[in-house]
């Protein structure tokens, strides 16, 4: 009898003990907008961020870049995240199709603080999926995997064709 119940109480602790190193390994994005998806362990596409996630991104120790225009409305977003040590950049993309230079900057950002959490966000999380996926061709990544990879947050049609364009002008 004591024997099983040792043996029950090493199954019980191996169990939560495998539970818990799962959710440290495994720890996910908190929310920060209401349109996020993860694209690997350091990246997150977003849309607009919520002011309560501020303080979730300065303890991810985040970089963020923003890629509304000043128009949207980016100057209060701005202020709050550089008052609190916030990594922000901004790159401002009117359209969802992207120029070189934009891809090369975003991949500049990312590879500038290695390890670390990046978030790159609009207003509805498409202007970050065709840029994310732009880069992502430029590393050299199929188009299928790159669709495939943004199409929980790339909603918008004109986002897959400037992805779909992007790679045929790399041709």
């Amino acid at each position: 009898m004591l024997q099983r119940f040792v043996f029950l109480v090493f199954v019980l602790a191996f169990i939560l003990g495998a539970l818990a190193a799962c959710a440290i390994a495994g720890e996910q994005t908190p929310q920060l907008s209401y349109a996020q998806h993860a694209v690997n362990e350091r990246v997150t596409l977003a849309g607009v961020l919520d002011a309560e996630a501020y303080d979730a991104l300065k303890a991810m120790d985040a970089t963020v870049v923003e890629l509304r225009t000043a128009p949207e409305g980016v100057q209060d977003e701005a202020r709050a995240l550089v008052a609190r040590g916030i990594y922000y950049v901004h790159l401002p993309i009117s359209a969802p199709s992207v120029s070189p230079a934009d891809v090369a900057y975003l991949q500049q950002i990312v590879d500038a603080r290695p390890g670390k959490p990046v978030v790159v966000h609009c207003a509805s999380g498409n202007r970050a999926a065709a840029l994310w996926g732009a880069m992502r061709l430029e590393q050299g990544a199929a188009l299928e995997e790159v669709l495939a990879e943004v199409a929980p947050i790339a909603t918008k049609q004109p986002v897959i064709d400037a992805i779909k364009n992007y790679a045929a002008e790399r041709e």
